[in-house]
């Protein structure tokens, strides 16, 4: 719909609510242990996939049809490379059996409801974004984002509060991996333009990029996030939130 911005910030702000204010969040209800497949797999995966789209968004201040298509073939890349790789702990799935129709039919309605709030979200954020005078860059990175990260938040901590880090991280890391690879790859494709948000090509990148590799560096070195690192990383998620909410 001609707002660029809306959509890239979206993507950044998901991808900085997801590994500062929702693991944050999930770490200050218990420590979150990395596994072995988290360090050497899926988060160095989730970072590539992340620095990335970062810089296609920075040197060019617009995602092409070309880069989306770059986007895109990562993305099955990295599927292929995860769907491949050995899990440590793989438990069977329990819970009663659905019909394929029943299925089918779910996963329908799920698709439209999800395409119904998309378009009624575009266009209440883009009507804040002229009411209140914020760009759309940050409106997307805000309010938008936050929207997006809900479901990750409310995985978390309860999944946090059954002891589940590796359904915690792997479902963080593995929705940044698709925020910037599948996300990109849209708005590349669908040719958006221009997005023409300094803060948000700036600022807004650098926070992204901050959040993600301070989560993995913290997780990988010490092989969990504790307290003290829960604090850190929301402080990072009021920081991003006040960089490109100002001026």
């Amino acid at each position: 719909q001609g707002d660029p911005a809306l959509g890239v910030g979206n993507i950044v702000g998901s991808n900085v609510a997801n590994l500062s204010l929702v693991l944050g969040v999930a770490a200050l209800v218990t420590p979150i242990a990395l596994t072995s497949s988290v360090t050497r797999r899926q988060a160095p995966l989730s970072i590539a996939a992340v620095i990335i789209f970062a810089l296609l968004v920075w040197t060019g201040g617009e995602l092409t049809r070309g880069e989306g298509a770059i986007l895109l073939v990562l993305l099955v890349a990295a599927m292929v490379v995860l769907i491949k790789s050995p899990a440590d702990n793989v438990v069977p799935l329990q819970g009663p059996q659905q019909t394929l129709g029943r299925s089918l039919l779910l996963s329908l309605l799920g698709l439209g409801g999800v395409l119904i709030g998309a378009q009624l979200t575009v266009s209440g954020a883009t009507r804040l974004a002229d009411e209140w005078g914020l760009s759309g860059g940050f409106i997307g990175f805000s309010i938008v984002a936050l929207g997006t990260s809900l479901p990750e938040l409310v995985t978390a901590v309860a999944a946090a509060r059954k002891k589940e880090a590796g359904l915690i991280v792997g479902n963080l890391f593995g929705s940044n991996l698709f925020n910037g690879l599948a996300g990109g790859a849209a708005i590349g494709l669908v040719g958006a333009g221009s997005i023409a948000d300094a803060r948000l090509t700036g600022g807004g990148l650098i926070a992204m990029v901050g959040a993600v590799a301070f989560a993995y560096l913290q997780g990988a070195r010490k092989q969990r996030i504790g307290k003290p690192d829960a604090l850190l990383l929301l402080a990072i998620y009021v920081a991003a939130m006040l960089w490109l909410g100002i001026g």
